[in-house]
């Protein structure tokens, strides 16, 4: 949700409740609906000429990326408020899932049932205030609102470092862990945790000081620095690399460290 200090409470609260996303073992991976037919050619169309990650994968890594794409649209509802769902939002959205767990083998979204599309900007629930994306709680725990407007620029423009699913994943993936923090307690080795800590603290710094090419909207806390400093990571990769190497490093060996989780 972009510009809203409301968000740090309601992050709190849905930290409270608990991560809609686990790691899955044998056991809870039994009700995952998995693909019975190929990955239809209009939804591989879509992601050549919109998602910049699957392009720059080789053949093998967009053949899984197409599988995770297909496996998160069977299991996770997209509807629209007011609008119409097109193929093109569920790819979109559904890349949005994928590109954070894209290197998380065994990585599925197992408690996040629906994700309810908006035309632009949606009011939250409960208050005056309007957003981009949400993830719910309370009545709509297990849910995710996102604007179509602000998910297509997202992938449309690829060097403002800004895209909202994104975002929005990498909120449900640090409260894995009962909390938003800005921590994956799941995903970073305990012998990370403290260098992140400290990356995280003297990035903030830069940011509020006017003096980083990190948006100004990761100064607001610790959960939110890991979900802009994300956006950027996966939408330009390079720029960040040049820019930022310790950040590059940091968030490389989380995303893209291999395993089974």
């Amino acid at each position: 949700m972009e510009n809203l200090t409301l968000y740090i409470v309601i992050g709190a609260a849905i930290g409270i409740a608990g991560g809609y996303t686990q790691l899955s073992s044998k056991k809870k991976s039994r009700g995952k609906r998995e693909p019975k037919r190929l990955f239809p050619s209009k939804w591989r169309d879509i992601l050549e000429d919109k998602i910049a990650f699957y392009n720059r994968l080789d053949i093998n890594g967009k053949r899984d990326f197409e599988k995770r794409v297909h496996i998160f649209l069977l299991n996770v509802n997209i509807v629209g408020i007011n609008t119409t769902v097109t193929h093109e939002d569920r790819i979109l959205i559904a890349s949005g899932a994928v590109i954070p767990i894209f290197r998380f083998e065994n990585w599925h979204y197992t408690n996040l049932k629906e994700v309810q599309l908006y035309p632009n900007k949606f009011s939250i629930p409960n208050n005056s205030k309007m957003a981009n994306g949400l993830i719910g709680w309370g009545a709509m725990e297990g849910k995710m609102m996102l604007s179509r407007k602000a998910v297509q620029h997202g992938f449309y423009d690829q060097d403002d470092n800004k895209n909202v699913a994104i975002h929005e994943f990498i909120h449900i993936l640090d409260k894995q862990d009962g909390k938003m923090d800005g921590v994956m307690k799941q995903v970073m080795n305990e012998v990370d945790l403290m260098p992140w800590l400290s990356v995280i603290n003297r990035k903030m710094k830069e940011i509020s000081i006017d003096d980083s090419s990190i948006r100004d909207y990761g100064a607001t806390n610790e959960a939110e620095f890991l979900a802009v400093v994300s956006e950027f990571f996966f939408e330009n990769p390079e720029k960040m690399r040049g820019e930022h190497p310790a950040l590059y490093n940091a968030l490389d060996s989380f995303f893209n460290k291999k395993g089974k989780f």
